[in-house]
């Protein structure tokens, strides 16, 4: 079953027609795009509850603390506002240059080869799992 789902998935991206470069048109039936702040939170719930960040700040930055620095807490609290703050602005400026970089027709025509190398990927890895020559 495995083996004909990836040559379905394969054949569905090297037969699927492609629109003419241009802006993509949406669907009728599509869902609304969620609100930017909406997003925004959603993505600090998720930071806020990654233990992998927790791990940082504990093992981290405590590192970059003079221990003999008065207010350690205050000096703690500056490098996690500092670190929040750049890494928010960073992947903020990232997610627009992405954005602006993806309506590009040299971008959306890499996109298409790309599709079309994936879906070839797909159709050999499924007639060699079918095959029974996987190692």
């Amino acid at each position: 079953m495995g083996a004909g789902y990836l040559v379905y998935l394969g054949l569905r991206l090297l037969l699927a027609r492609r629109q003419a470069p241009g802006p993509a048109k949406a669907p009728r039936d599509r869902l609304p795009a969620p609100r930017l702040a909406a997003v925004f939170r959603r993505g600090l719930l998720i930071n806020v509850l990654n233990p992998k960040i927790a791990l940082f700040f504990l093992a981290f930055l405590p590192q970059f603390i003079d221990p003999a620095a008065g207010d350690r807490t205050l000096a703690f609290a500056v490098l996690g506002l500092t670190f929040n703050s750049t890494g928010t602005t960073v992947n903020c400026l990232a997610a627009l240059a992405a954005v602006g970089v993806g309506q590009l027709p040299a971008v959306r025509a890499i996109g298409r080869v790309a599709e079309r190398l994936v879906g070839a990927l797909f159709v050999g890895l499924g007639v060699r799992l079918a095959a029974g020559h996987v190692d």
